[in-house]
């Protein structure tokens, strides 16, 4: 048996297969999304799946031919069942050993899915999944990395409260900084410093949904730079930080 392909590795160059399930996803978020996949890739082929015939599904008419999106149709033959999820695996499998697909992109908040995100990452597929904070943890985890819809709301937010009214961190922001020293020191050269990329990558994989835009930021150093005292910058290269010495 041969081993999976290896994966498409610069953003640029993925050519990503976009599978929205119309039933289970915010059609309002439609354009903030496929801004999203534009980050890791190009959308070549854009699905969206559901029972058109219903008229449930009609707040996806207006962005629909816009963005290039062919409507799949999946009726549902029973009352209370739903079967686009069924139908929306099929073809990603369909996809997987058909088109020249480097990623694929699972639009929605269903739990069903994990095992599909399994076995396209088995066979060296990169999988971005896009949902809403209620997810099932088994399918942002089974995803290389998972966007959460309430950061795509909310980008273009530049500043967040930083203190708890009493001058002192939040807990939050204390789990921050454990968060980033474990990144740190697991990717830290010889010298000490390491690269923020390659941090960036240890905790997308430690944890599928870490994205910077959970904390109000849009880069992984504008993280750091929120803790000048536990952390420094290479002054040759701002792409390199190192934990400071506790005094």
């Amino acid at each position: 048996m041969q081993g999976a392909m290896p994966r498409a590795s610069d953003p640029e160059s993925r050519r990503f297969a976009v599978l929205i399930d119309g039933d289970n996803a915010q059609p309002r978020l439609l354009a903030a999304m496929m801004e999203e996949v534009g980050r890791h890739g190009s959308p070549t082929v854009r699905r969206i799946y559901g029972d058109w015939a219903s008229g449930r599904l009609n707040g996806w008419k207006d962005d629909l031919h816009y963005h290039a999106f062919q409507a799949v149709q999946q009726h549902s033959f029973a009352r209370g069942k739903n079967s686009t999820d069924g139908r929306l695996i099929i073809e990603a499998m369909d996809l997987l050993h058909t088109a020249p697909i480097d990623a694929f992109c699972i639009i929605s908040s269903d739990s069903d899915y994990a095992g599909l995100a399994k076995r396209l990452r088995e066979s060296g597929k990169f999988v971005l999944g896009i949902g809403e904070r209620k997810t099932p943890d088994p399918f942002v985890r089974a995803c290389d990395q998972f966007t959460f819809t309430d950061l795509l709301v909310k980008q273009g937010r530049k500043e967040r409260e930083k203190d708890g009214g009493d001058g002192k961190k939040r807990p939050r922001d204390r789990a921050l900084r454990e968060l980033l020293i474990e990144g740190a020191e697991a990717m830290e050269r010889e010298d000490g410093y390491a690269n923020l990329g390659r941090i960036a990558e240890f905790l997308q994989k430690k944890d599928p949904g870490f994205d910077p835009r959970s904390y109000g930021r849009s880069k992984v150093s504008q993280l750091f730079r929120e803790f000048p005292e536990t952390f420094e910058f290479d002054p040759d290269d701002p792409n390199y930080v190192r934990i400071l010495p506790e005094e």
